[in-house]
């Protein structure tokens, strides 16, 4: 029997209210209250040239993100689209896989 976790138990486990976590779910390697948020051990199994891309891609995105000083509606805003755009870029990658073997088998 699977059993749902509730938002409070949720929200406890993510010590974050429930809203996602600035490194793994935002991409970020500080929080905007320049706390480290532990992505950097993410990063760790790219290689130096695959972390450059990434770093040349998110630092300047985040950057503008906490410069902005975001809050309420606004921030939520954001996160949401950030979340969401990087799932369907992520969807997208995997839909060209299979396509492309598809391709190869077809």
């Amino acid at each position: 029997m699977l059993i749902a976790a509730s938002e409070e138990q949720i929200a406890v486990a993510h010590g974050n209210g429930g809203h996602g976590r600035w490194g793994h779910d935002f991409k970020m390697l500080t929080d905007p209250y320049g706390k480290n948020t532990g992505f950097e051990n993410e990063l760790k199994r790219f290689n130096s040239e695959q972390k450059s891309a990434w770093l040349k891609v998110y630092t300047p995105k985040n950057d503008a993100m906490k410069a902005a000083n975001l809050e309420g509606k606004e921030l939520a805003l954001w996160k949401f689209n950030r979340y969401l755009k990087d799932y369907l870029r992520t969807i997208q990658s995997v839909d060209d896989g299979v396509g492309g073997n598809f391709r190869l088998l077809g």
